[in-house]
């Protein structure tokens, strides 16, 4: 019984999390950032048209994944464009 509930609670926390990522374009190139300030140091820079998975947003800033290589970081939520058809 304990087995089921687990598995149970596993997928529905998969597919939770699954549901909140979004798919975005990066409009400009921008600075990853560790943390979501302009104070954190730079992780990499995506360039323009870069497509990444939004995971989380603070504040105005969105935590994103690059779907190729599943680097996360912080990018400033105004770069990003999440309305769009892939």
């Amino acid at each position: 019984m304990k087995i089921r509930i687990i598995v149970i609670l596993f997928l529905v926390s998969t597919l939770h999390s699954l549901a909140q990522e979004v798919r975005g374009v990066v409009t400009t190139n921008v600075n990853v950032r560790w943390k979501p300030t302009t104070n954190s140091d730079i992780i990499k820079v995506f360039n323009k048209g870069k497509e990444v998975l939004v995971l989380e947003n603070k504040g105005s800033w969105s935590f994103i994944k690059d779907p190729i290589n599943n680097k996360k970081g912080w990018v400033s939520s105004k770069f990003i464009q999440t309305n769009i058809s892939f």
